[in-house]
């Protein structure tokens, strides 16, 4: 009465039912994802047992100074030292959530974490108006829905997924921040018609150096954005995306290849954060690169076709949403961008005005084959 409270952990009562010597559970040397697969199972001993929230602090610190041996942990030990507890605990959480659970963890499962009413209260309100700890250090985010913000949700930022899970095999933003270097692509040569081979040729000179900086130049003096949007359209297998590829080799600069299948991801919302990111992650290489990189969306047929008009499902919004972010970003896009496509005529009129060189590649005549 008005005394301590003692609390038996499953584990403890595990050996006493099985009347062995009590050993205290020590997970140490783990894999990454073995490690964050154990925070995991942390949590939802937690939530299944209804074990103390203070008990899952000091158990999930236990197994992160059981495997110091991986950046995750060493990341986490030095959050503890920055972060209270229920902030530090949800930033674990938020890891698990980014590799097992669909990435995005719901403001109302916060009950399920912190055992007293106004501790989960203060964590709701705080994150609702964005001046929680985890927000002001960039480390987590809200959802997306439909391409729109959902404040009912949170996520793991790039910064925090960067920070955290660098570790992981499984690359955090779908590959898009790759670059392919320019020195190690073979250098081929490629034939065409008359009119594609000036073309290609006249755009081999704008992309050098010396003409491009020119080009920027002009185009700021004149109040116009500094990007150079090309388009490669035609029948399958004349040489578009191989055209790019000889391109970036003859004028030094590296490729950052975008696949738009793995964009794409079955979770509502993280699809146009994908995008969003491919945008983002080519700035900063502009920014790191001597000279400027070529963002190639290669096969965009899927991405840069006529919008959805009648939206009837999630996956129809997705589609359209995934497009006009495309669209802003191309508004206000610097930098070298090419798209190719097989189906030119099934192109939105609105990516069509947003690209300044195109090429038709055509068929090759009998004497191009003879070539």
């Amino acid at each position: 009465r008005g005394g301590c409270a003692y609390y038996v952990p499953y584990d403890s009562l595990k050996f006493l039912r099985e009347d062995k010597p009590y050993a205290p559970k020590k997970v140490q040397n783990l894999s990454f994802r073995m490690f964050v697969r154990e925070l995991d199972e942390r949590v939802k001993e937690r939530y299944d047992l209804g074990e103390p929230y203070e008990l899952l602090v000091e158990d999930l610190l236990d197994l992160v100074n059981n495997n110091m041996h991986l950046k995750i942990s060493q990341q986490l030990s030095a959050m503890h030292d920055k972060l209270d507890d229920e902030d530090w605990t949800l930033l674990v959480i938020m890891c698990t959530c980014e590799l097992f659970h669909g990435k995005r963890f719901g403001l109302v499962n916060l009950g399920k974490i912190y055992e007293e009413d106004w501790v989960c209260g203060m964590m709701t309100d705080s994150l609702e108006e964005e001046n929680n700890d985890l927000q002001r250090l960039g480390l987590v985010e809200y959802g997306f829905s439909d391409g729109i913000v959902d404040k009912n949700c949170i996520c793991l930022s790039r910064k925090g997924k960067k920070m955290l899970l660098s570790e992981n095999k499984e690359k955090c933003d779908n590959g898009s921040s790759n670059l392919r270097d320019h020195n190690k692509i073979n250098e081929k040569e490629l034939f065409y018609d008359s009119e594609v081979k000036g073309q290609v040729e006249r755009l081999s000179d704008l992309l050098t150096k010396k003409s491009f900086d020119e080009i920027c130049k002009r185009m700021k003096q004149h109040g116009m954005r500094q990007g150079f949007a090309c388009l490669f359209y035609g029948a399958p297998g004349t040489g578009k995306t191989e055209t790019v590829l000889q391109l970036a080799k003859k004028t030094g600069r590296n490729i950052m290849q975008v696949d738009f299948s793995q964009v794409k991801d079955k979770y509502v919302g993280e699809s146009e954060k994908n995008v969003k990111a491919i945008f983002d992650n080519y700035r900063e290489a502009v920014k790191s690169e001597k000279l400027c990189p070529i963002l190639l969306f290669n096969e965009a047929d899927a991405i840069i076709g006529k919008r959805l008009e009648k939206v009837e499902h999630s996956v129809d919004n997705m589609y359209n949403s995934m497009q006009n972010i495309i669209l802003q970003e191309m508004e206000n896009f610097e930098g070298i961008l090419i798209a190719t496509t097989n189906l030119e005529g099934n192109m939105d009129s609105a990516f069509e005005r947003r690209f300044l060189y195109k090429v038709r590649f055509e068929k090759p005549t009998p004497e191009v084959r003879m070539q």
